[in-house]
């Protein structure tokens, strides 16, 4: 009976390890051109204590409601702007700074004065690092490829529970039309402070780890008319994010600024590919009805659900044909589930 008691007990515990393992994240755990993460973000979820963590501890999320559905799309270096792939598009001339992806990055306003727009961020994945190797973007309005002249690392390779604090610095300066120059100072600490399982919402993973990230930032403007220049410093910001080795992305992520929340989002899909469509690239059922529309040429099909803009479900279908008729005007997704695969279409009624 003692060794019955005894073998039962190893049991369990090889259980409870399985379940709450140490996991190690490196290069190959990293996005790759073409793919699509959505997104759900939750208000909800700002009230929680992001600074508890520990070995096998378990987050537990769940009790938060979706707020806004967003989405991340990788795409190639080739299909941004060619103006913007100067820098990161030649591994002969440039070899530092090819990159293997790019993806939509976020607009600056600098006091009015510098004004970033339509940014697509360049990444590049070795074994020791993922790095963001520069930008390309209209600054006040003129297109521009700014390489980081002190490359910015993201995330050390490999991540697990007990790595050292890994310090990084990334630099840029960027001429501005008109201005002068402006640039950017990034320090980043990163550490894995917690490893367990994390439930949302959506999921629960049995098997993740916990990447913090403590980000600071200084911007640089010099003005050429005047014969000076000035810097300002950000927020500091906290950063983080549950990793697993079954994604290709932050299962989910929280961003922290002056100690309080202001950013919570979970994974709710990662699909094969996202397109823009309108009313003439779907094919319109046969009836003419505006807001109904027809799925083409999708052999393996098996459902589709469509979700509006704040994250909500609006409809659910086991045909080929999508019924918004009673939905009102704007942006919805549709994640469309074939035999093998899944794909997501953004459709603007």
């Amino acid at each position: 009976m003692r060794y019955t008691n005894l073998l039962l007990l190893t049991f369990l515990l090889s259980i409870y390890h399985n379940n709450n393992a140490q996991i190690t994240i490196s290069s190959s755990d990293m996005p790759q051109a073409g793919d699509i993460f959505i997104y759900q973000n939750s208000t909800d979820l700002l009230t929680e204590d992001f600074t508890l963590t520990g070995s096998a501890y378990s987050w537990d999320y769940s009790s938060g409601t979706s707020s806004q559905v967003d989405s991340l799309k990788i795409v190639s270096v080739g299909s941004t702007p060619l103006a913007y792939q100067l820098n990161f598009n030649n591994q002969f001339t440039q070899p530092d700074y090819y990159s293997d992806y790019a993806q939509k990055g976020a607009d600056l306003d600098v006091m009015g004065q510098v004004s970033i727009t339509e940014r697509f961020d360049y990444y590049g994945i070795n074994s020791n690092s993922l790095e963001i190797k520069g930008f390309g973007a209209k600054i006040n309005g003129v297109p521009a490829s700014v390489k980081y002249d002190t490359i910015d690392q993201l995330y050390p390779f490999p991540m697990t529970d007990g790595m050292a604090t890994h310090n990084s610095v990334g630099y840029y300066l960027a001429s501005v039309p008109n201005l002068g120059t402006y640039g950017q100072w990034i320090r980043r600490e990163v550490v894995v402070d917690g490893y367990g399982s994390l439930t949302t919402p959506n999921a629960t993973y049995p098997n993740t780890i916990r990447v913090k990230t403590t980000l600071l930032q200084t911007d640089t403007i010099y003005v050429d008319q005047f014969g000076f220049g000035q810097t300002i410093d950000r927020p500091e910001e906290t950063i983080y994010e549950w990793f697993t080795n079954t994604e290709k992305t932050p299962v989910m992520r929280v961003v922290v600024r002056n100690s309080q929340p202001t950013e919570a989002k979970y994974l709710l899909e990662i699909t094969s590919g996202v397109e823009t469509i309108d009313h003439d690239e779907l094919a319109v059922a046969t009836t003419l009805t505006s807001g109904v529309y027809k799925l083409v040429n999708y052999n393996g099909f098996k459902n589709v659900q469509v979700f509006n803009l704040n994250g909500q479900k609006v409809g659910s279908y086991t045909a080929d044909q999508i019924d918004l008729r009673e939905s009102p005007n704007g942006v919805y997704f549709a994640i469309i589930e074939m035999n093998n695969s899944k794909h997501c279409f953004k459709i603007i009624k």
